[in-house]
């Protein structure tokens, strides 16, 4: 599901609840606030996060979501709609192929 589980709660609240899909994606994204601050504790406390390489990853990952962001209102909802569902059967098709990968094994 990932760390927001946008996989699931995008559609479910565009399909269930009738929100548009902007709006869902972006619900979804706020998702991630909470999740990650728990997370990074969590993990922090395990020592399975370094501390420095996250701080790397996130400096470096913000020009890119800015960039993202922008380019997603951007977007059509129709176009917006077709890229949400490429990357989800994109997924998808990768879980499933790892899956029978691991089975023959």
């Amino acid at each position: 599901m990932g760390l927001g589980g946008g996989l699931l709660a995008v559609p479910a609240m565009v399909l269930l609840f009738g929100t548009d899909l902007h709006v869902a994606a972006g619900t979804s994204l706020l998702m991630f606030i909470p999740n990650s601050i728990v997370g990074t504790v969590v993990h922090l406390r395990q020592g399975t996060a370094s501390g420095k390489w996250g701080t790397v990853l996130a400096v470096t990952a913000a020009p890119g979501t800015v960039a993202g962001a922008f380019l997603g209102l951007a977007l059509d909802a129709v176009v917006l709609g077709l890229v949400f569902g490429t990357f989800a059967t994109a997924m998808a098709v990768r879980e499933s192929v790892g899956l029978v990968r691991r089975r023959r094994a």
